[in-house]
């Protein structure tokens, strides 16, 4: 059920993605635009993040498949969404297994409790998430200056860590100001 749960909740993320943001930003940048090689909010980032924190390595095909799928929905070829869904889904998990490395612990070691407070969580999400950026960011302008022969410019890996930090930030607080009106709501009617 969690699996389900989180593919639903990462393709959500994409369809805003692709039908709301895409187009918002087209719109606003206006033809010679590079809008169609990186995004000034990309929601998804937010969303694999907290999947890679609550589901650990089980996130892994989550993020690989959901991110695939719509890696060729969005009219991408198959080599390019299959490495870009593979450098998602492996950049999603890499700080969290290098902080379990770094303590000592199992690398499928939660390190991350829900029994933390919501700030918490969000500061705790928010580091990951700049870390997964970082390391989104350097590998995925690689994969389109090699496979959609973009301008090798050092601009393109600051788009990909800008749209993957404000998206990442805004998926987060709305996922979390969600599930803190979900617990009041809980609370209240027990």
């Amino acid at each position: 059920m969690a699996y389900l749960l989180a593919a639903c909740c990462l393709s959500l993320a994409w369809i805003c993605q692709l039908y709301v943001v895409f187009p918002l930003e087209q719109m606003l940048r206006g033809d010679g635009s590079a809008v169609t090689a990186f995004s000034y909010m990309f929601l998804p980032h937010g969303a694999k993040v907290i999947i890679a924190l609550i589901l650990m390595k089980g996130a892994l095909p989550v993020i690989f498949l959901v991110t695939l799928c719509f890696g060729m929905l969005s009219g991408g070829s198959l080599d390019y969404a299959l490495f870009g869904s593979l450098i998602a889904a492996i950049t999603a998990l890499l700080p969290i297994w290098l902080i379990n490395l770094t303590f000592r612990q199992p690398l499928n070691q939660r390190i991350w409790s829900f029994t933390q407070d919501n700030f918490s969580m969000f500061r705790f999400a928010f580091a990951i998430s700049l870390a997964v950026a970082l390391l989104n960011s350097i590998f995925q302008a690689a994969l389109a200056k090699a496979k959609l022969n973009v301008d090798p410019d050092f601009s393109l890996a600051i788009g990909f860590l800008i749209g993957d930090i404000v998206g990442g930030v805004v998926c987060i607080m709305v996922i979390i100001l969600f599930a803190r009106y979900l617990l009041v709501r809980v609370r209240n009617v027990l």
